[in-house]
């Protein structure tokens, strides 16, 4: 780590046996004929906007029900990720059970979210770099809502009782490129606000799930006319399970193979930095201990990241791997075709391992 901003140049030396370098330099080599740019020596945490004053709650946006989730930032220019969870975000911890709803620039924070109507959301707004360095922090009431905001279900034929009345969202807009520190910012009127009118509509936003029935709740008889059926499950012949036990008796046994658990060639490099450091303290952690259970959560909050699709598909493979060990095929299946399109070889070794194998 520099102390100061320039172009660097590195080279390393061999020793002797008396400890004296072996002053030989071969440019690409043993040295470099590049030199490293370091243009800025501020920490993640130096450089991260800080989230205040953050608030969610339901609005009507050109006829459509919404919540809007607004905030302050102490910095321009940074990219912030927006989080929604049906439970407080407390801390980071809680992000596992949360989902990304949107990536917004702190220069202005002003989100419409439209999630599932008659059901309560808390909110949480934080610096992306930060998060991905594992430096973020949650603050209820500053950068994570503390009370539910929710979409109230209109429900049709019900003219007496008159949906909750909307309040005004405030969106902040900064008039100046380089925002103040966030203690200095003054409260005053917001420079851009709009009225919120409550719609008169009675249609849901989001349409319930159908389930389609295939027999009287009641009776059991079976329904008429539904197009694609699932199929009864019926016995075999006697004559197709004698032909099916003769070609399995023919096949030769075959041993099956203990796995070993499988690190990929990008997790056994140099150090890493950001989410891939993360990522390699749970290979080097719960994983080399063979700590499944744990390694399960700790590989499920680091999926609750903003990940690229090469790093989600690399946890996602050892997720698969801790499930396997744990016991539960059918999803260590699921997320071994989650890594398919990144690490097809890989995967497929497995993917044979587990559709092959006969069950202990």
């Amino acid at each position: 780590v520099p102390d100061i901003p320039g172009d660097y140049y590195y080279a390393v030396l061999a020793l002797t046996e008396a400890g004296n370098p072996y002053s030989i330099l071969i440019p690409g080599r043993n040295s470099s004929f590049r030199p490293v740019a370091v243009v800025n020596l501020a920490t993640p945490r130096e450089e991260a906007a800080t989230i205040r004053e953050i608030d969610a709650r339901f609005s009507v946006v050109d006829g459509e029900n919404t919540i809007a989730i607004t905030a302050r930032a102490n910095r321009d220019a940074r990219e912030l990720l927006v989080y929604r969870a049906t439970r407080q975000i407390e801390t980071i911890d809680n992000l596992d059970v949360a989902s990304l709803v949107t990536t917004v620039e702190s220069d202005q924070i002003a989100v419409l979210d439209l999630p599932v109507p008659g059901v309560g959301y808390f909110y949480a707004i934080l610096d992306r770099e930060l998060l991905l360095d594992g430096g973020a922090e949650i603050v209820p009431g500053e950068n994570a809502t503390t009370v539910a905001a929710e979409i109230p279900i209109i429900i049709a034929g019900t003219p007496d009782e008159a949906p909750p009345t909307a309040e005004a969202v405030e969106l902040e807009v900064p008039a100046e490129a380089e925002s103040p520190a966030i203690d200095a910012i003054p409260v005053e009127e917001p420079e851009v606000e709009f009225e919120v009118v409550v719609s008169e509509q009675d249609v849901r936003a989001i349409p319930l799930p159908f389930l389609q029935l295939q027999t009287v709740l009641s009776t059991g008889r079976r329904l008429r006319d539904l197009g694609v059926l699932i199929p009864d499950r019926t016995t075999l012949s006697a004559e197709a399970d004698e032909t099916v036990s003769s070609l399995l008796s023919s096949l030769s046994p075959t041993s099956e193979t203990a796995p070993t658990t499988t690190i990929l060639d990008a997790d056994q490099g140099p150090s890493p930095a950001g989410a891939d450091f993360t990522l390699r303290t749970i290979i080097d952690g719960p994983i080399e201990r063979l700590a499944w259970e744990e390694a399960l959560q700790q590989l499920t909050n680091f999926l609750s990241l903003p990940l690229t699709p090469e790093l989600a598909a690399r946890a996602h493979f050892y997720r698969g791997q801790a499930y396997y060990y744990s016991g539960d095929r059918q999803l260590a299946v699921l997320e071994f075709l989650l890594a398919r399109d990144e690490y097809f070889v890989e995967v497929e070794e497995w993917l044979t391992l587990l559709l092959t194998a006969p069950r202990t």
